[in-house]
C-alpha cells in the first residue's frame, strides 16, 4: 500500500460505503453491521441524519448513554 494512503476505521469505509451507494441511487433499504460498526456513534448519526433505516450489533453490557 502507498505509505500516503490515509487510514480509515471501518465505521468510516461502511459510512463512505453507503454514501456511496446512495449518491449513485442504489436502493438501500437497510444498512446493517457488527459490533464495530454499531459502538461508533458517528456512524449511527449519520445514518440517523440521513434518515437511514439500520441495524448494528452492541456489546451485551453497552450502555445506552454511550449510543450517542
Amino acid at each position: 500500500m502507498p505509505p500516503d494512503l490515509p487510514f480509515w476505521a471501518k465505521p468510516q469505509q461502511a459510512l463512505a460505503v453507503v454514501e456511496c451507494a446512495l449518491a449513485a441511487g442504489g436502493p438501500v433499504a437497510w444498512v446493517v453491521g457488527d459490533e464495530i460498526c454499531g459502538r461508533d456513534g458517528a456512524l449511527r448519526r449519520a445514518l440517523e441524519t440521513r434518515r437511514q433505516a439500520y441495524v448494528l450489533a452492541v456489546r451485551g453490557n453497552e450502555q445506552p448513554s454511550r449510543w450517542r
